[in-house]
């Protein structure tokens, strides 16, 4: 995997992209940086929400999995950031909140179980969304950005795979 240091442009930095590929390509991923931070969101919401006798061993993955988030979220939005240095990513932190098209968590109290089975949602749904950002990159001929989303997504997949093991351990999910 890639080092999860800041990009820096190089010096001479050009996007050889038109600018409308950019802007459709930098709205895609600021929706998926929206669904990274959604999911962040989620883990701590479970982090508090847990109880029971592997309180914390479940709250550890919880812990390791936002931490997880946190830096590929820094990542994409680093590229993010370059992008907005050539006019194409006009975002804030507000507006990031908006962007995702993750299912909203249901407030109130939940099992560990239910937790884990809306977590493993979430990032298969964004695994798949992440899947089209790499491809739409591509096809604007960004290759800077496919890379940095295969990294994310390489990022999600290995969290969703923790999440599945884990909800493999506890076993089915009664409702």
């Amino acid at each position: 995997m890639r080092s999860m240091a800041p990009l820096y442009r190089p010096v001479g930095f050009t996007l050889r992209a038109p600018a409308r590929r950019l802007t459709s390509l930098t709205a895609l991923l600021t929706g998926r940086l929206g669904d990274l931070l959604a999911i962040q969101d989620q883990c701590r919401e479970a982090h508090w929400d847990l109880a029971g006798p592997d309180l914390a061993s479940l709250r550890r993955s919880l812990f390791v999995l936002w931490g997880s988030m946190e830096k590929v979220g820094d990542l994409l939005a680093g590229r993010l950031a370059q992008l907005a240095d050539v006019g194409a990513a006009p975002a804030s932190g507000r507006s990031l909140a908006g962007r995702s098209v993750l299912d909203e968590v249901p407030l109130g109290p939940c099992s560990a179980e239910e937790h884990l089975t809306n977590l493993r949602g979430s990032l298969e749904a964004t695994g798949i969304r992440l899947r089209s950002a790499i491809r739409a990159a591509r096809e604007s001929t960004d290759t800077e950005s496919a890379v940095i989303c295969a990294d994310v997504a390489r990022a999600v997949n290995a969290s969703r795979r923790i999440v599945t093991a884990r909800l493999a351990e506890r076993g089915p999910v009664c409702r």
